[in-house]
């Protein structure tokens, strides 16, 4: 497995998101709190950039022109930002039917706004709309847009400027309302969707929406005179209205209506004012906000909070992103949010989960939504964790969901997916609303036992841009990187097991630590596999008669271990997290996943599918690449082993192709935008050595009588010269015997004065007269030349009385105090002749 395992050095740097947002706040409705607006920074599904979202037009049922822009309802650019409940306004509405979601970019001064509504399938007539207004922070000025939601069967966005007597402008002033047709000079890129009538639902799971972006800095009139922002305070109002049938015409706002109409005004529904105006004459009456910037701190979600279980292929202890298919086998959804300090009532928060295959993929749409037809089932909340269970309706689906992607069950290996968990508020209430600082994130990171770990990761490019349809594949980089993974060594290297574990238990409050009470010498708590929950011991063969009385053979991490058998009682036993457990984020800088990353041994990969296009940076024609997911394992290993070797392999065991440091390059055919690669972890058990090659020296046999020589060359290593110790292991060892019985190993010999990066001569005080001269030559590597006067040499066995041979070792060690320690390794022929020992 060597041939494809690479080292890896480069460390993971941990960056932390700055979140622009627009806060609610305010004396007038306190009761509100604070809503944070987020800029386009696509945190819970990375892959698009930091664009606004753009909504290409199409035709009734037809994919849009422009293959470059998104035309999702849920584009991925929204990123953190959470879909807002409105109010229920007429008739009154327990459920979560209607939402908002704004996102603010500060270098445009742009906002883009989504309305969007499970209720409204098939709606017709221009009564039947969607509005959104801002207003400054005088009060006396503001802004709107009203979209007319007739139409049907739209599943692609349609442009609304083709229909601009059903789009109309609202500006109040100080002396009143003025209003028109079509749409104003600061709104663009709008767009509806309509769903076809009698379905359930639009793929996005809304029937129906209107999107568009605002530019804040047109928003300039004769005689205003205060700005919207940064500086002061500003307001909200947004709102759909339409008719089902039947009398049955439901309205949602924020504001809520029902608090901020005086009793007796009359004011209900969506058209406080009457007419065709839905917004409420009194500003201050409006959503209050506050200038940008201000701090966001809300409700978030992590990667580490996020899991699905059980899986049965294999069982894992604790929470994992391992999902279950199979008709009647039910999977519990889970998301723990951080509530920083902001009070839940149960059923206020919902979460929504979806999944795709471990690995990475490229397009919003080929992650599957779970309980979309189901929202009861994924939609329950309490004040802490939210967690849903759902059986699967057959063989071949998820929740009730068909599995679209290609199936990931391989015989022997692992089954995990990509989960991603979606925050948001159930329907309001008049005293209460909730601030989110990340409402989005998902979990592609798992958790592995090693010594070997060989886990499928799917690489999906479908539905990406084809901007050079003469090329039959698409590249994608997958750059690696490694925390707390030292390459294979000479020393040897424990694990804390227990207080890793016990740091997952403190972020993850659902995870039970195991304990390793296994009561024999190299037994193992197993943690997945058949043999979960019992103490396991390596087979002494290969065959399963190996194990003794009372266990049984099985696989784990593709090794032969003896488990107990069958009833048997397991040894392990399980903790509870620590008293007062519970990850607190007032104590750490870091995120729970960016604490789990800076304790465990963690291999990630950060792919980029290649656009088939160039972009010149400085003058220089570089490829433009588009970020994808992220995937990974923690690792971690029980016992002694020597360091850590990586690899990425193909689906035919070839290793990927390397085209700079730590990143590799496979195609992907475009006929099928799915590749299989494997990720390969090897905790070595055996220890490792830097090569000594060219060994040549010479040795007067006996006691003292001669100088003993010895050149040797060493071709990578990366010690500062100036600052190093070197230790001298052995000279000449036979096996476990050092010939150089004068040694008296180990030995630390430390550079003498005018020591440089190219020369630098080692001495000790233990070795009188002794030098050890190490020599960078460019293009040959490190020469070593040890000369120890007055040297007692004893023969080798091997060589017989006379003449003969041996394979000797010679063993040292340089250490700068900085790189990582070398420990360098050769065995050459020596030659016996009588009194002298000699190698060529």
């Amino acid at each position: 497995m060597s041939r494809y395992l690479t080292a890896n050095r480069r460390a993971h740097h941990l960056v932390a998101t700055a979140v622009a947002c627009l806060a609610l706040c305010g004396s007038v409705t306190s009761a509100h709190a604070q809503i944070c607006f987020h800029p386009p920074n696509p945190i819970g599904l990375p892959g698009l950039g930091v664009a606004m979202p753009q909504w290409p037009v199409g035709t009734t049922n037809a994919p849009a022109t422009d293959p470059n822009l998104r035309n999702f309802v849920s584009d991925a650019r929204w990123g953190d930002a959470p879909l807002e409940a409105l109010y229920a306004v007429k008739p009154a509405d327990p459920g979560d039917s209607a939402h908002y979601r704004v996102m603010f970019d500060p270098t445009t001064n742009k906002i883009a706004v989504s309305l969007q509504s499970v209720d409204g399938s098939g709606a017709t007539t221009t009564s039947d709309f969607a509005y959104f207004g801002i207003a400054d922070q005088t009060q006396q000025w503001a802004w709107g847009v009203r979209f007319a939601l007739n139409g049907s069967g739209r599943h692609v966005p349609v442009d609304t400027s083709a229909s601009t007597a059903n789009t109309s402008w609202f500006i109040k002033s100080p002396t009143g309302w003025s209003f028109g047709a079509g749409l104003p000079k600061w709104v663009s890129n709008a767009a509806l969707w309509v769903t076809t009538p009698g379905t359930a639902s639009a793929p996005d799971g809304a029937a129906t929406a209107a999107q568009f972006v605002m530019d804040l800095s047109q928003l300039i009139e004769t005689g205003r005179t205060a700005s919207i922002f940064p500086n002061g305070t500003a307001a909200i109002m947004a709102g759909m209205d339409y008719n089902l049938g039947g009398g049955i015409q439901p309205a949602y706002a924020t504001p809520d209506l029902s608090v901020a109409c005086p009793s007796g005004s009359g004011c209900f529904g969506t058209a406080p004012l009457g007419g065709n105006n839905p917004f409420l004459d009194d500003l201050t009456k409006w959503t209050p906000v506050s200038t940008i910037g201000a701090a966001c701190n809300g409700i978030s979600i992590d990667s580490s909070l996020i899991g699905a279980s059980p899986c049965t292929l294999p069982a894992n202890a604790g929470r994992s992103n391992c999902v279950q298919k199979g008709n009647g086998v039910s999977n519990t959804f889970t998301a723990t949010p951080m509530l920083n300090g902001v009070s839940v009532t149960p059923g206020q928060l919902r979460a929504q989960f979806a999944m795709s295959n471990w690995g990475t993929v490229a397009q919003p749409t080929d992650w599957l939504t779970l309980g979309v037809d189901a929202p009861s089932d994924l939609n329950s909340s309490t004040s802490g964790a939210i967690t849903a269970t759902c059986s699967n309706k057959s063989d071949t689906q998820v929740c009730d969901q068909v599995i679209t992607f290609t199936d990931q069950v391989t015989p022997g290996k692992r089954f995990h997916q990509c989960l991603q968990a979606r925050l948001s508020t159930a329907a309001p209430t008049s005293t209460s609303q909730l601030t989110f600082q990340s409402a989005s994130a998902y979990i592609n990171t798992r958790f592995e036992p090693a010594s070997v770990i060989d886990a499928p990761a799917q690489i999906n490019i479908k539905g990406t841009p084809d901007t050079a349809p003469s090329q039959a594949n698409r590249d994608v980089y997958l750059h690696v990187v490694t925390t707390n993974m030292p390459l294979p060594a000479a020393d040897p290297l424990t694990l804390p097991v227990s207080s890793l574990e016990a740091l997952r238990a403190q972020v993850d409050p659902t995870f039970k630590a195991t304990n390793n009470g296994c009561p024999l010498q190299k037994q193992q708590c197993l943690s997945i596999g058949d043999g979960y929950g019992k103490c396991a011991a390596p087979c002494s063969g290969a065959q399963s008669n190996s194990c003794g009385a009372g266990y049984v053979a099985t696989t784990y991490q593709n090794s032969c271990v003896c488990v107990p058998a069958s009833g048997g009682a397991p040894y392990c036993v399980y903790r509870a997290p620590p008293v007062g457990g519970g990850y607190d984020p007032t104590k750490s800088a870091l995120t729970p996943a960016q604490t789990l990353i800076s304790q465990y041994p963690t291999f990630m990969v950060y792919p980029y599918y290649d656009t088939q296009q160039t972009v010149t940076i400085a003058g220089q024609t570089r490829k433009r690449v588009v970020a994808m997911p992220t995937f990974g394992i923690h690792a971690w290993h029980q016992g002694t082993f020597y360091g850590w070797l990586n690899g990425l392999v193909d689906s035919a065991g070839k290793p990927l192709q390397q085209v700079a440091p730590n990143i590799y390059k496979i195609s992907v055919p475009k006929s099928t935008g799915l590749a299989t690669i494997d990720v390969i972890l090897s905790a070595e058990e055996q220890p490792h050595y830097d090569p000594l090659t060219d060994i040549a020296g010479s040795a007067v046999l006996g006691a003292g009588w001669g100088t003993f020589q010895l050149t040797a060359t060493a071709h990578t290593t990366n010690i500062d010269l100036t600052k190093a110790k070197l230790t001298l292991q052995n000279l000449l060892g036979e096996n476990a015997t050092e010939l150089v019985t004068s040694l008296k190993a180990p030995v630390v010999l430390t550079p003498a004065p005018g020591a440089n990066q190219l020369v630098a001569v080692f001495t000790a005080s233990s070795l009188p007269g002794a030098t050890v001269t190490v020599t960078n030559l460019p293009l040959i590597g490190y020469v070593i030349n040890f000369a120890i006067p007055l040297a007692t040499v004893a023969r080798p066995a091997a060589c017989g009385l006379f003449f003969g041979s041996a394979n000797l070792t010679t063993q040292f060690r340089l250490d700068d105090g900085t790189h990582p320690a070398v420990t360098l390794r050769g065995t050459d022929l020596w030659t016996c002749a009588p009194g002298v020992l000699l190698n060529y």
